[in-house]
């Protein structure tokens, strides 16, 4: 399953805005694109698995790895 939280807006809580099983990352951009002010977006959370940067990120969009994944992927 893959899921995308966003912050709709400055000091808004992020909430979830989607939830997919067997959609490939590229596919979710897609539906992200229609439902989100994309090019607004500035940070790029995830987790680190392969294809999200290459699907989601944006130019001049930041990418922050998870906190908690990053410690545990850390070698």
């Amino acid at each position: 399953m893959r899921w995308a939280l966003a912050s709709l807006g400055e000091n808004e809580p992020f909430e979830p805005v989607g939830f997919w099983i067997n959609e490939s990352w590229k596919e979710i951009k897609k539906y992200l694109v229609n439902c989100l002010d994309y090019k607004r977006l500035e940070v790029l959370f995830s987790d680190g698995e392969a294809g999200i940067e290459e699907a989601l990120l944006e130019e001049g969009m930041l990418h922050q790895r998870c906190v908690l994944h990053g410690r545990r992927d850390f070698s």
